[in-house]
């Protein structure tokens, strides 16, 4: 894969004048591009963005971790179920012991269903909130790095090569991809993953630094 790096100065500037109008509030991000000013275009890889940008991995590590504790309850939910229909075996249909049984089996095979069912929406909605928080944050970058460079339009692309592909179907992704040619000054991709990283550290370090200071 080709590498494409925005200069080091660039990117300076830019996360001064984010930094700026994010925490400081000077509202430069605001003002629009010059009309009269040629237009200039832009591209970023969301996939890539998404991929290197820390707090999304932290947001479905979490994630994952509740998913984890609702795998532990269903298995639970099914081992009940399990130790009941095998018990009901040892008496005889009709009993009254097998009716309690049975009851109390098909209210827990109820409750395990409507749970499970229960769980994977939530991880549906939750996943979902994820990605559109993740999402705006990125615009929100896109944008202002666009009004301070004069960019009057960003495209997504991908910047994965086609040479080497084997798969079919990367393959044909690769072939109908829209952007063909790109200098690589206009990938602006690594530029919004650096601002964010360094935001999301700078914001997961301050309730730590606040909780020393309340101590001291």
């Amino acid at each position: 894969m080709k590498k494409l790096v925005v200069k080091a100065s660039v990117f300076v500037l830019f996360a001064g004048l984010v930094s700026s109008t994010v925490v400081g509030g000077d509202g430069n991000a605001s003002r629009g591009a010059d009309p009269s000013s040629p237009h200039r275009i832009a591209l970023i890889d969301m996939a890539r963005v998404f991929k290197n940008y820390k707090k999304f991995e932290a947001m479905r590590e979490e994630l994952k971790g509740e998913l984890s504790k609702s795998e532990e309850r269903f298995k639970a939910m099914t081992e009940t179920v399990k130790q009941e229909g095998a018990q009901m075996k040892g008496f005889k249909e009709g009993s009254p012991e097998y009716s309690n049984l049975e009851k109390s089996l098909l209210n827990h095979t109820s409750q395990m269903e409507a749970f499970r069912k229960s769980q994977q929406r939530d991880l549906i909605r939750k996943e979902a909130q994820i990605y559109k928080t993740i999402y705006l944050e990125v615009s929100d970058a896109v944008e202002k790095y666009a009004q301070h460079f004069n960019f009057t339009l960003v495209l997504r692309f991908s910047a994965d090569e086609l040479v080497g592909q084997e798969n079919p179907e990367d393959v044909m992704r690769g072939l109908n991809r829209q952007v063909v040619y790109y200098r690589p000054s206009e990938d602006i991709t690594n530029a919004i993953c650096e601002f964010l990283n360094k935001r999301y550290q700078r914001m997961a370090a301050a309730p730590a630094e606040g909780a020393g200071a309340a101590q001291r």
